[in-house]
């Protein structure tokens, strides 16, 4: 069953269309990876399914019907490419500062849930107070998916989450989001690491100017549209 959708989202800056008519959806336990060129949209494609802003016409699903940001915001956690982390707070700190701010419960239990997040991405007892300055970058990214799983989300998005993570990490991250769509949790991941989309064996959408070119399972192994072909010949070997 669809969880999360797109709906003939549109969006323009300043006269130019950035997203035009893009309809793409993501079930629970599913994951959809989005690749394309950049300036292709996958940015604001993900700003709008998070709730961080809202299209100029279209809609963001929900369970079938139209959410609002708000509503979004609330149950659609992201992944930064940056992480965003706050350098200030330390691991422990960073993952328990949503939901005290929203009054998700007493310190105590949401300090225990937090530990209880960071040990289920990988992150040991023994990183729990450090800051983001002490944490590996892989470290790190394990540190912002237990971030954005504090508020229980139903749906997260990745953008571009293996950027600047060694093979080793990469695969890592690989095993969080598998075990994650286990979980039952839809997942989109904006990537232009082929490679890893191809390993995470989903279905795959190409955006490219503001348009989904292709969105198939295989669309990796046999695209169908001329402009994705060319996409991924000058980018697989």
């Amino acid at each position: 069953m669809t969880l999360l959708a797109a709906r003939d989202l549109r969006t323009s800056y300043g006269g130019t269309e950035v997203l035009r008519g893009v309809s793409l959806t993501v079930a629970a336990g599913e994951v959809v990876c989005v690749i394309g060129p950049s300036g292709g949209g996958k940015s604001t494609l993900l700003r709008l399914l998070s709730g961080q802003e809202a299209p100029t016409s279209g809609a963001v699903l929900l369970d079938g019907a139209p959410a609002e940001p708000v509503r979004l915001r609330r149950e659609v956690g992201i992944v930064f490419q940056a992480l965003h982390l706050f350098p200030h707070l330390t691991a422990l700190g960073n993952v328990t500062l949503a939901p005290r701010v929203l009054g998700k419960g007493a310190p105590e239990a949401l300090e225990s849930r937090a530990r209880a997040l960071l040990e289920r991405v990988g992150v040991g007892p023994e990183l729990h107070g450090r800051h983001p300055s002490a944490l590996s970058g892989g470290q790190q990214q394990r540190v912002a998916i237990a971030r954005a799983l504090a508020l229980e989300p139903r749906a997260i998005l990745y953008d571009e989450p293996t950027s600047a993570l060694d093979p080793e990490r990469t695969a890592d991250v690989l095993a969080l989001i598998r075990a994650r769509a286990d979980e039952g949790i839809a997942q989109l991941v904006v990537t232009h690491d082929l490679p890893f989309a191809r390993a995470l064996r989903a279905r795959t959408a190409h955006l490219e100017a503001g348009e989904v070119a292709g969105d198939s399972a295989g669309l990796l192994d046999d695209p169908r549209d001329e402009r994705t072909r060319r996409f991924l010949r000058a980018r697989l070997p």
